[in-house]
């Protein structure tokens, strides 16, 4: 069941100076997706969001995202489990959401465990639920996005998202 958090003026204030900082640092480089100061602030929403949400239920949450020099790292770690954080607009959910490119999964092995995907609505951000990396890897790439801009993606379909309960249940093992 999809979890909505609401993040208050100082969380979103969080998210937009580390969105600031982000992009600052990678604006120079070729990204995955568009790489612009709303992708950034996309995602930092997410991530403040995802933290906010299993510190709210009393678990150990370490937010790397919040140390820029930690950007090759996870993004937030929940008990023992290391979690990406991928979020899209809520316009884009149905159709764009729940995607990563072939690029990115390589180094998603390497430093996730799970990824938690989001949207993100103003300051609401919907946890819609999580896959594991390797879920993941075995969607078949399609493109996805608009027809100017079409991405090679795996998309999890929607209805194969796991329950956050179930990333919980993992997380105080």
């Amino acid at each position: 069941m999809p979890v909505l958090v609401s993040l208050t003026d100082d969380e979103v204030a969080e998210a937009k100076r580390l969105a600031d900082a982000t992009y600052a640092l990678f604006k120079s480089r070729p990204g995955y997706y568009p790489n612009t100061p709303g992708s950034h602030l996309k995602g930092k929403l997410g991530e403040v969001a995802v933290a906010k949400w299993a510190t709210a239920l009393g678990f150990v949450v370490r937010p790397l995202f919040r140390d820029i020099s930690l950007t090759n790292k996870e993004d937030v770690v929940i008990g023992n489990v290391r979690v990406e954080v991928k979020t899209w607009d809520h316009t884009t959910w149905t159709d764009m959401g729940r995607c990563v490119t072939p690029g990115q999964l390589r180094g998603l092995r390497r430093k996730a465990d799970a990824i938690i995907w989001c949207s993100v609505d103003g300051s609401d951000v919907t946890l819609h639920g999580w896959s594991t990396v390797e879920e993941v890897g075995v969607q078949p790439v399609t493109m996805t996005g608009p027809e100017y801009r079409l991405i090679p993606n795996h998309q999890v379909p929607a209805g194969l998202m796991r329950p956050l309960e179930d990333l919980l249940a993992l997380a105080t093992r």
